[in-house]
């Protein structure tokens, strides 16, 4: 049978003409630098910024889909012997696997920004129950459903859908008759309507779903989102990228135009996607080679910025209007006088709360050290209260190590040497797996340990009082309490309940100093990759209130106008980041003396920037050009 249903893909394999050639030729350049992409991806995966990204599940999206788009390239150079069995598992399997695996891999994007987000909950995380909490001895499957979190119910999900997206095509292969002889429906015609009837119902509900609706409430979800990453831009673009293939595609098959039968010459049906598919690979591969270029940039102008302000120290002629000190001692300042609002800018910007936090706890454990039953007392304290007292900063250790050091345990590991890493696990190792058996403290665990033997119980001679909270009878999950103890310094550390045994043994190798080498390694790491991003953005916002405390009439043009309108959007977001961060360490008030007279200033900003735009365009002649056309 002559297949003339796609003018000139019935002719099989011919010289390549320009068109041909061109095909071939973008198909190399682009599978090359999609190879580079993943050398240069996995070579960088230690980095902060690369690592949190999931690697291995971004490289598999990359590769089915790159599979899929780079075999649809060469559909006009082969001229049509692309079978139509081979076609439909490209249409049914490659691509709703890639386009999962991708989708897969974004979810990781939201999943960090939410899980962010509880180190900056005053209450610690949300009123989930653990399953501790949950009676259901007939439902083992809603107990380890609920104990999931959102991100891998997602996940979850996303792999059941792929499991019913292969199956329902299996079946619809096996028992169709345009791909093979003894099948139950449907017969080969001509090489169009072999790509139409349905068959191919499974890909078009998989392509409507992501599409149209689980990519805009993705897109809604992250709406408020302001990291340093470009996550929110790469998914937005992607999400825009692809809104048009499924249409586009179903057009180019089933419309009756003319227009559509010539373009199906040149551009094949599948290539709809190929836009959505290359935006895909440019931000699991590009955008991260960019921030990694970025991060080396920042800390070569870090550096530098260093070297110059010790050369002016030296001459002293420092200037005052330097205000961006990339040094350890700034950070340690800020680290000790300024740490809530650093945190919300790592857990808001950077996704790097965890390292803040480590470094706030492992500070606030080091200061119980300070508050022994030795220092405390005015009669010297017996071995056994010492004895206790160290057990009790043991059992406080060894959460710290299971929220933030352990691999498995904690949800944002830390990034330490391997060699700290295996020291801290020879001490805390052992005990480590013990408390991760145990069951969640209850409820009424909270306060002060009821056994007389325990340091608890001789908290009030210690001088140490809890902090007054408003909801303190307010029933919360075990998760909540030891949050609760853990982010309000070493205060509660001292009241904390222990859940380990009393008979656990303590390693001869515990001490104070257990924690110094990850700590210091730890502040190495943000001094090179969280802190100059700090400290710009701080230096940008300081430059903006600046600029705005300029007189009015010296402001003209529309980009002052501009400027003046984020100086004023910048300003009154960080006065609400300060507010929310003073309820975090009430301890430390923060003072705002640059929002204080930015919003002085500008009281109310609507009726300022309607005129201001309006005088610039008066100024520029914009009525006088307006009026004689």
């Amino acid at each position: 049978m002559v297949d003339n249903s796609l003018p000139g893909w019935d002719k099989g394999l011919q010289p390549l003409n320009a068109l041909g050639v061109f095909y071939v030729g973008f198909d190399i350049v682009w599978t090359l630098l999609v190879l580079w992409g993943l050398i240069v991806l996995w070579r960088n995966k230690t980095v902060p910024s690369v690592r949190m990204r999931n690697v291995p599940l971004a490289t598999c999206s990359v590769i089915f889909l790159h599979g899929y788009g780079g075999f649809y390239i060469l559909a006009y150079p082969l001229k049509g012997s692309i079978s139509c069995d081979l076609e439909f598992w490209f249409m049914c399997g490659v691509l709703p696997i890639g386009i999962a695996l991708f989708q897969a891999s974004n979810i990781q994007l939201l999943n960090v920004a939410t899980l962010q987000q509880r180190f900056l909950r005053y209450g610690g995380t949300t009123n989930d129950p653990t399953p501790e909490e949950i009676r259901c001895p007939f439902n083992k499957f809603r107990c380890w459903w609920t104990h999931l979190t959102w991100a891998k119910q997602t996940m979850f999900g996303i792999g059941f859908g792929m499991f019913l997206e292969l199956a329902s095509s299996l079946l619809i292969y096996i028992g169709s008759r345009k791909f093979n002889s003894h099948g139950l429906w449907s017969k080969y015609e001509n090489r169009l309507q072999c790509r139409q009837g349905i068959e191919w119902l499974p890909t078009i509900i998989w392509q409507f779903f992501w599409s149209w609706i689980f990519a805009p409430c993705v897109l809604f979800k992250i709406r408020n989102i302001k990291d340093v990453h470009c996550w929110r831009l790469q998914t937005s673009l992607c999400i825009v990228a692809g809104l048009i293939a499924l249409p586009m595609w179903l057009g180019s098959l089933y419309s009756p135009n003319l227009s559509y039968r010539q373009m199906n010459t040149y551009w094949g049906p599948p290539l709809w996607f190929l836009p959505g598919i290359m935006m895909m690979e440019l931000a699991t591969l590009f955008f991260p080679f960019y921030e990694v270029m970025f991060i080396r940039k920042i800390q070569a102008r870090a550096s530098q910025t260093m070297g110059d302000l010790e050369a002016l120290r030296s001459s002293g002629s420092l200037s005052k209007n330097n205000n961006r000190d990339y040094s350890l001692a700034a950070l340690e300042k800020v680290l000790d006088s300024d740490s809530p609002r650093f945190l919300h800018f790592a857990a808001t910007h950077d996704f790097s709360g965890e390292n803040i936090m480590f470094l706030n706890h492992v500070r606030d454990w080091k200061a119980a050290w300070g508050r022994s039953p030795a220092t405390m007392k005015l009669k010297k304290p017996n071995a056994d209260e010492m004895e206790s007292y160290r057990r009790h900063l043991y059992n406080v250790a060894i959460e710290i190590y299971v929220t933030y050091v352990h691999l498995f345990g904690a949800e944002f590991p830390i990034n330490i040497e391997s060699d700290i890493y295996r020291d801290l696990k020879n001490v805390f190792m052992p005990a480590a797996m013990t408390l991760m058996k145990l069951p969640k403290r209850k409820p009424s665990q909270s306060g002060i340990c009821p056994v007389t033997s325990d340091i608890e119980a001789t908290a009030g001679s210690f001088l140490v009082q809890l902090p007054h909270d408003n909801d303190q009878n307010e029933q919360k999950t075990p998760a909540q309490e030891y949050e609760d103890i853990l982010y309000r310094g070493h205060q509660n550390i001292i009241n904390m309940v222990p859940r380990l045994p009393p008979n656990t043994l303590i390693p001869d190798s515990f001490n104070e100093n257990v924690y110094d080498r990850a700590a210091a390694s730890v502040k190495v790491l943000v001094l090179r990759n969280t802190w100059p991003k700090f400290v710009d953005h701080e230096a940008s916002i300081h430059e903006s209130v600046a600029a705005a405390s300029e007189p009015l009439f010296r402001v003209s043009g529309f980009n002052n106008v501009t400027r003046l309108w984020k100086t004023q959007r910048d300003a009154t977001e960080r006065n609400y980041h300060e507010k929310r961060a003073r309820r975090y360490e009430t301890s430390r008030p923060l003072s705002s003396p640059d929002i204080t007279i930015s919003m002085a200033l500008f009281p109310s900003p609507h009726p300022l920037i309607c005129f201001l735009c309006f005088a610039s365009f008066v100024q520029r002649g914009g009525i006088w050009h307006f009026l004689t056309g």
